[in-house]
């Protein structure tokens, strides 16, 4: 038995906050300030999987597949103006961040009767992640990868 799976998902997320801080004592008039920020995120995530079933006799069967699962995420925050709603250029305000994630992951298990009324699954599941991102103002992007093997009894 072959499965195959494909999963696209696309979300938008549009936000607009209004911060309005005062001094309630009137000490420190410079921290105050009225500000509109907008934030805009689009987040694409698509999954590809691959499952196969092999029966090996009837008492055991070999269940074995692969997994990848692919994110894009950008997300762009800047300060409006209040009177014109344009935006403000402000270097400490203002940015796209670019976020990707990719999950790459195998795995393979035996299903085993154990007489009438009991039965094992053993496996081992392998999984690689790589992480990256950056700011579009900023040259200072980063990059993370990491492995695991995960066994499992049942």
């Amino acid at each position: 038995e072959m499965t195959i799976a494909f999963q696209l998902t696309n979300n938008v997320d549009d936000r607009e906050n209004d911060l309005l801080q005062v001094d309630q004592l009137g000490n420190a008039q410079d921290l105050e300030f009225d500000q509109l920020r907008r934030n805009d995120g689009i987040n694409i995530e698509t999954t590809l999987q691959l499952d196969y079933v092999h029966p090996i006799n009837d008492a055991i069967k070999l269940e074995t597949g692969i997994k990848g699962v692919l994110r894009r995420i950008e997300t762009d925050y800047d300060v409006l103006d209040r009177e014109t709603n344009s935006i403000i250029r402000d270097p400490f305000q203002t940015n796209v961040f670019n976020y990707d994630q990719d999950v790459y992951a195998g795995y393979a298990s035996f299903n085993i009767k154990l007489g009438k009324d009991y039965g094992m699954v053993a496996g081992l599941r392998y999984e690689y992640t790589d992480i990256s991102g950056e700011y579009d103002l900023e040259n200072d992007p980063f990059q993370n990868d990491y492995e695991n093997f995960l066994p499992s009894i049942i």
